[in-house]
């Protein structure tokens, strides 16, 4: 199963009487399970491609499939805001954690949203952070969390809902080596275990050793990297 597909996707801003074009003409799928890395200097379009594909933003032509059912040519309001809640996962490079929530208060967010009731939630949650290794800091609050902690809650929230596809924005940008190292296993390991995928975009080359394909997105075209 292809959870995305994108076929000749493009996009254009115009800006006072310039027209620029961050991406041109992409192709690409990712395969449930699959650990796809893009890889592209800053500028290079990799932040539009996720918008576009975490149904933030369209694209200006070509077409997109998510999860083989939902096309972006006709995707509702609503069906992007489910597709955001229940089916794609979001990791960021500074973790977009509520600073008034503990980490538990923040991986279980998504499933208050839901209407999961309490007591389903609390195991669902618990159950998850003791996978990434935080069961003994579930009523810690963000300032009180390290930076590879903060990255493991953010990741154990992205997958609450049991997505099919994880989007991540340079998730080991404010992190040191060994965290750097610790996260991207712990997400290789979470993708084999869950079935879910991971599409990483960085410019961070230690990414790269986890990864089932590495491409490498510049000017807006995306190249299998060489």
């Amino acid at each position: 199963m292809n959870v995305l597909s994108l076929e000749k996707i493009s996009k254009k801003y115009h800006l006072n009487k310039s027209e620029i074009t961050p991406l041109r003409n992409i192709y690409l799928t990712v395969s449930k399970g699959e650990f796809v890395t893009v890889m592209g200097p800053s500028g290079s379009g990799k932040s539009t491609l996720l918008n576009i594909i975490g149904t933030l933003d369209s694209p200006s032509s070509g077409v997109m499939t998510l999860f083989e059912k939902y096309n972006s040519q006709s995707m509702t309001e609503k069906q992007r805001a489910l597709i955001r809640l229940k089916l794609i996962g979001f990791v960021f490079q500074s973790f977009n954690l509520i600073p008034f929530l503990s980490a538990l208060e923040n991986v279980e967010l998504p499933l208050r949203i839901m209407g999961i009731k309490r007591n389903e939630r609390i195991k669902k949650v618990f159950d998850i952070l003791a996978r990434v290794g935080l069961d003994k800091r579930l009523n810690h609050y963000p300032s009180q969390l390290s930076s590879g902690e903060q990255q493991r809650v953010s990741i154990a929230r992205s997958l609450i809902n049991d997505p099919e596809l994880v989007l991540a924005d340079e998730p080991t940008g404010n992190l040191d080596s060994t965290n750097t190292q610790e996260i991207i296993k712990l997400m290789k390991e979470l993708c084999a275990e869950k079935r879910v995928a991971f599409l990483i975009v960085t410019h961070d080359n230690e990414i790269t050793w986890a990864a089932d394909r590495v491409l490498y997105l510049n000017n807006g075209e995306l190249n299998n990297k060489t």
